[in-house]
């Protein structure tokens, strides 16, 4: 079996449980065809067990999913027992990872807990230029996190929690951040928004790809321009 719509044993999305799976390399352009051809919302990828990472080829195929399709892609552990209740959003305040977080909402638990985490840019300056970026960050980061909350919406029963972490590289802060905390589910967007940016897939999904200690779900940047689920979304 290469391709499979939904329903899938593997718990993947509260809203609407319709997916297409892939679990081969030589399947990926079927899935991407079936998930057009269906509108599925996400493509599923299993996950090796962990002692297994060195030869999962999850890594792969979400990549070429993420290539391919303008839907999101979830790596999940194949023993998954139900939808993730510790969720870690990736946010850097831009239209497409807004988008990556209101797509996160339908693949959560509805008690779910659903950290959005900023990772600080890294600013090489030193002094006082450095204490004044800093100082000014630090004022102005409440109010972009309270206009993210506002813009998310979150559902009744979904609780929202907000972390700014140490610049350094995103990926790496985020993965330390999922292991401290237990997270059963990292979100991301891509950079890719169409045609060959899309294969752009950006520092942050690629280090979630390949280090992550739980599932991931993927979010194009084509999926925010598609379904304009966000006002003023680049082109």
């Amino acid at each position: 079996m290469s391709t499979v719509v939904t329903p899938t044993a593997i718990p993947v999305s509260r809203r609407d449980p319709a997916v297409v799976h892939v679990d081969a390399v030589d399947a990926v352009d079927a899935a991407v065809r079936a998930a057009e051809e269906t509108g599925a919302r996400a493509i599923l990828i299993e996950r090796a067990p962990q002692e297994a990472a060195a030869s999962d080829p999850s890594s792969g195929m979400a990549r070429r999913v993420l290539a391919a399709a303008d839907v999101p892609a979830v790596t999940v552990g194949r023993h998954a027992t139900g939808l993730p209740r510790r969720v870690i959003v990736a946010t850097d305040f831009s239209p497409h990872s807004l988008h990556a977080a209101r797509v996160a909402l339908d693949f959560v638990a509805a008690d779910a807990t659903v950290i959005i985490a900023h990772v600080r840019p890294h600013i090489a300056a030193a002094g006082p230029t450095r204490d004044h970026w800093d100082h000014t960050y630090e004022r102005v980061l409440p109010t972009m996190f309270a206009g993210l909350r506002a813009e998310l919406a979150a559902p009744r029963g979904v609780r929202i929690e907000t972390v700014s972490l140490d610049g350094g590289p995103a990926g790496r802060r985020l993965i330390e951040l999922a292991a401290a905390t237990g997270a059963d589910l990292i979100v991301s967007g891509t950079h890719g928004h169409g045609g060959g940016a899309r294969l752009a897939l950006g520092d942050v999904a690629a280090a979630l790809l390949r280090g992550a200690p739980c599932s991931t779900l993927l979010v194009p940047g084509a999926a925010c321009v598609r379904h304009h689920f966000v006002p003023n979304c680049p082109e």
